[in-house]
């Protein structure tokens, strides 16, 4: 079953309704997945729990959710896409790379059952120019209180009860990332930590 969407400030992009019809009428597109992503976390959010919480995301919003959605984990396929991403994440935000703090590279395991890749979904629903999707400033279209249209994708995909998209890279050229929403993981959905033991012997004082 979906998560419910908390109340947001955002005013919601119109596109969620042809994004949510297009989810219900592409169902077959729900395909299962399995494999091992990767996540470059900061130490201080290293414990198992917090690296597959969602909630960074949720709190400041990300290309496929609006701030305050529902908690999103962003990973990636390749671990040198997971480093490189939030290097320029970092660089973004007005940092030097010099200036970066330690983090740890993660792998998370995962087996799903209902995850759309969004390319595909795109092509046949003859909907999007994904590039510009892609190039879509959704930070400065959220300091103006509005939802992005990738934001909205992401939202239908979350109402629709999908655990999972596969989605290009806006930041690394060829690499694909994987958005996972954690209350939409079902019961027969595995999501591990791998060395899950490890990290809690590091982190214990």
């Amino acid at each position: 079953m979906a998560g419910r969407i908390s109340p947001a400030r955002y005013k919601p992009n119109p596109f969620y309704r042809r994004a949510s019809a297009s989810f219900r009428a592409q169902a077959s597109l729900q395909r299962s997945w399995s494999g091992i992503v990767f996540r470059s976390v900061l130490l201080d959010f290293a414990t198992p729990e917090q690296i597959v919480d969602g909630v960074g995301a949720m709190k400041a919003g990300g290309r496929w959710n609006r701030p305050r959605m529902a908690p999103v984990l962003y990973c990636s396929l390749n671990p040198g896409t997971a480093a490189e991403e939030s290097m320029r994440l970092f660089e973004a935000a007005g940092f030097a790379r010099k200036t970066v703090k330690p983090r740890l590279l993660v792998g998370i395991r995962y087996d799903l059952s209902a995850v759309v890749d969004l390319q595909e979904f795109l092509l046949s629903g003859k909907r999007l120019n994904l590039p510009q999707l892609l190039s879509e400033d959704w930070q400065r279209i959220n300091n103006q209180h509005l939802e992005s249209v990738g934001q909205a994708i992401g939202r239908a995909a979350f109402t629709a009860g999908i655990e999972g998209l596969l989605v290009p890279s806006s930041r690394v050229p060829t690499a694909v990332n994987l958005v996972v929403f954690p209350k939409n993981l079902r019961k027969t959905s595995l999501q591990e930590v791998l060395e899950a033991a490890e990290l809690k012997k590091w982190r214990k004082p």
